[in-house]
């Protein structure tokens, strides 16, 4: 072979070399890509599962206030059936009325 031969033979030799290394950057940012979606993907599921929870817990705890509302107005509306102010105020009863505390 000739001089020329064999410098063209070791630059296409140098060019299927760098042809190999960068399909296997390549293939690895595929694989690195592919596991980043399914990553995305899973934690896409759990901000909506968290998101349900915390709409889920919203409610509950607009609900619990409501019962607590309604409990208040009851206890409240008790007190002035039983002729008491509100807690604090002048018709509460007088401290020798107050149940005594067992020792």
């Amino acid at each position: 072979m000739s001089a020329r031969t064999d410098t063209l033979l070791a630059l296409l030799s140098r060019v299927v070399d760098h042809v190999r290394a960068a399909n296997a950057r390549a293939e690895r940012a595929e694989a690195a890509a592919r596991e980043g979606e399914a990553r995305l993907a899973v934690t896409e599921a759990t901000v909506r599962r968290l998101r349900e929870e915390l709409g889920a817990q919203a409610r509950a705890c607009a609900a619990a206030e409501a019962r607590a509302v309604e409990a208040n107005l009851r206890i409240c509306q008790a007190a002035e059936a039983l002729g008491f102010a509100a807690a604090g105020e002048a018709g509460a009863p007088p401290a020798a009325e107050a149940p005594a505390r067992l020792h």
